[in-house]
């Protein structure tokens, strides 16, 4: 969140000094100092602009990205509401969520591990592939694991 607050002011304060500055520096009396200037100017606001938004938006910082695919199958299989992990919780969205969509409203964290366990014992007993999968997902505890083998024998006998 600072590495955006950083680069959205940083090229705000750029964009400003060429727009107050822009007869001197891009316009049709403009000296080459003036252009050089605007380069200048123009491409520490591209610096910004990578060092700060554009590095930021796909990151979803201290998120397993597991935890972050989950949310995103309940939301291609239109089960969004059935969701309340960690990808919810305040700290891991931005504004727009929060108050405008208010996902934050969703997150409980109990409820989710039962939702995450209901989902592991069906993923178990429907595919042997998965469980491999499964059991290397950094979201699986020992008690998982443990639920996980329980489910794949009752699915097999």
């Amino acid at each position: 969140m600072r590495c955006q607050t950083i680069g959205f002011f940083a090229m705000f304060i750029f964009y400003i000094v060429i727009y107050g500055a822009w007869s001197k520096m891009g316009g049709s009396g403009a000296t080459v100092d003036g252009a050089k200037a605007m380069q200048v100017l123009y491409c520490l606001s591209s610096f910004f602009n990578q060092f700060g938004p554009n590095s930021t938006t796909c990151l979803v910082a201290g998120l397993d990205l597991e935890e972050y695919d989950r949310m995103q199958r309940c939301i291609l299989k239109g089960r969004f509401k059935d969701y309340h992990g960690e990808a919810l919780n305040p700290k891991h969205l931005s504004l727009w969520e929060i108050y405008v969509q208010r996902w934050h409203l969703q997150y409980n964290p109990e409820l989710d591990r039962e939702m995450f366990e209901a989902e592991i014992k069906e993923f178990a007993l429907t595919d042997t592939m998965g469980q491999d999968q499964l059991k290397r997902s950094s979201l699986v505890t020992p008690e998982v694991l443990q639920l996980v083998e329980r489910a794949s024998q009752v699915g097999v006998g």
